[in-house]
């Protein structure tokens, strides 16, 4: 009997020593699993900082650029506005040349045709009046 209680402690201390083994085992894997774990969760953040970073980045961009754009759209708005009134300037001084041009030219032939007139010499078929210009000016 003895003989059969040291066997069963031998055994129970055998299956002690195995389990505490396989015990060691699980918890040098487990450490693994957690120091995998926390590999993964601290380059999970880095990821994370990172794009924040570059959504910080981006959105600073994206400000600049829209403020770039609005100040560009305010200065095209403004050359246009520039040149339409460089152009109706530029209209209105054609407008009064070519109006200047035209009374000349009325000026011009209402002469030459006074002088044909004049050249004539009072003539009864003739017309002895001066031609007067038909238009204001």
């Amino acid at each position: 009997m003895e003989q059969q209680a040291n066997e069963r402690i031998a055994e129970a201390e055998a299956d002690r020593d195995r389990i505490y083994e396989e015990a060691e085992t699980v918890l040098t894997e487990m450490r693994g699993h957690v120091d995998t774990a926390r590999a993964h969760r601290t380059r999970a953040e880095a990821e994370r900082d990172t794009a924040r970073e570059q959504h910080q980045a981006i959105a600073t961009e994206n400000r600049r650029l829209r403020a770039d754009l609005d100040r560009d759209r305010t200065d095209y708005r403004a050359q246009i506005e520039r040149r339409d009134t460089e152009h109706a300037k530029a209209l209105a001084a054609a407008h009064a040349k070519a109006d200047q041009a035209a009374r000349e030219h009325r000026d011009q032939l209402t002469e030459v045709l006074n002088r044909h007139l004049e050249s004539l010499g009072p003539n009864p078929e003739h017309r002895s009046e001066p031609v007067r210009d038909s238009k204001p000016k």
